[in-house]
């Protein structure tokens, strides 16, 4: 269960998010100083939530969807964290919450593709398991949202296909936990890799700071 729902600004309107990214606004500079809060913790991190808005009673936090937790203690302010606060805010956004396809800590990704594709031959359902919670959890904050910006990079081979596969079962959840609300949870991204994938904000992925978002339609085919 997501026990913060409630209790943080991106419940305020959470309807306007896709209207917002359609109509993006194009700010000047960066985003200013922001406040950092992760839930559960920072060793146990599915959510991190950045905001720089003067008051908490209306402001539009945007959900971005990762791959995983860097797994960095503090308050959020290294390369990619940032790029994330200033894509948003030149959007017009009043934060941002960051949540991951996968629930394991590490600065690359190569440190969990292989707890990430042998799973199933090694019998380990502990990690399919943590995936599936994760899942249930990110699927729960979300509901009542109509989009997030989805941007886990570039992935190749076996990983790669295993975290399309996985961000399709996260989806699938997302769109489960809004049945109630009519039309479709949106996907948007900041480009798209050859491969399918949306791209990853980091400093080397290339991606122009004034990129304005885009749709991702992978997801739902």
């Amino acid at each position: 269960m997501c026990e913060d729902a409630y209790s943080w600004p991106e419940r305020a309107d959470p309807l306007s998010i896709a209207e917002k990214l359609k109509n993006s606004l194009a700010r000047d500079g960066k985003a200013p100083p922001f406040q950092t809060v992760d839930f559960p913790s920072t060793e146990d991190r599915r959510k991190r939530v950045r905001y720089w808005a003067g008051r908490v009673d209306g402001p539009m936090v945007l959900p971005w969807i990762s791959l995983n937790p860097s797994g960095k203690r503090g308050d959020g302010r290294g390369s990619t964290g940032t790029r994330i606060a200033n894509f948003a805010w030149r959007w017009g956004f009043d934060g941002v919450a960051v949540y991951n396809i996968y629930p394991f800590p590490g600065p690359k990704p190569k440190g969990i593709e292989k707890q990430v594709v042998e799973w199933q031959e090694r019998g380990n359902f502990a990690v399919r398991d943590a995936i599936a919670e994760n899942h249930r959890y990110t699927a729960e904050c979300l509901r009542g949202f109509d989009a997030a910006l989805v941007a886990w990079g570039a992935q190749d081979g076996h990983f790669g296909a295993e975290t399309l596969r996985w961000a399709k079962e996260l989806f699938n959840a997302i769109q489960l936990a809004n049945a109630s609300r009519n039309g479709d949870f949106e996907t948007w991204c900041i480009g798209i890799t050859k491969r399918g994938h949306p791209r990853h904000p980091s400093p080397l992925g290339r991606v122009p700071a004034d990129t304005l978002p885009e749709r991702y339609h992978i997801l739902c085919k």
